[in-house]
């Protein structure tokens, strides 16, 4: 896994916005999802993550079985049978 971090010129070549605010409302569009911001308010995201993302946008990425079967209830095992 790729802990690459996008760039700034990576961001606005992806969305196409300048300002960090548009940015983000473009994630926000584009994939339903608030991206993490650093504390000058540009989003840090690494580039497996918008990969994924773009993958799972696009119908590319197999849902995992697990995901598709529920978990089965927790039970205690203080609880007498």
């Amino acid at each position: 896994m790729s802990f690459e971090i996008l760039s700034a010129e990576q961001l606005v070549q992806i969305t196409g916005k300048k300002r960090k605010s548009a940015q983000v409302t473009w994630f926000q569009k584009n994939f339903g999802l608030e991206p993490v911001l650093r504390a000058d308010g540009s989003i840090l995201m690494t580039q497996a993550t918008f990969e994924a993302l773009l993958l799972k946008r696009m119908g590319l990425v197999n849902v995992p079985k697990s995901a598709e079967t529920p978990r089965p209830q927790l039970q205690s095992p203080f609880k007498k049978r």
